[in-house]
């Protein structure tokens, strides 16, 4: 069976821990369902983990605790991270 794989902006990423009455929280839940179950592929380049330490630290004003905690999660729920490179322009 062939996966179909994806690549995902921060905003997706950080609904998952979104307010349930956000717009497409349900959604960004179910994408994050898929990964964890292996039934998509999700590639994103290691910037998304900087984005969302600073809009969770920074911005969200979240704690340094908490902000490490789900950072943990998303690096362990099976997307795969890579580096960015000029060549893969």
């Amino acid at each position: 069976m062939v996966k179909n794989k994806f690549v995902l902006d921060t905003s997706v990423v950080f609904k998952w821990i979104g307010d349930d009455k956000e717009e497409f929280v349900v959604e960004a839940r179910e994408i994050y369902r898929q990964i964890r179950e292996g039934k998509i592929i999700v590639v994103s380049p290691n910037l998304l983990l900087l984005e969302l330490a600073n809009i969770l630290f920074w911005k969200g004003k979240f704690s340094a605790r908490l902000t490490q905690e789900f950072l943990d999660k998303i690096i362990t729920s099976g997307i795969i991270f890579s580096e960015f490179q000029d060549q893969q322009v």
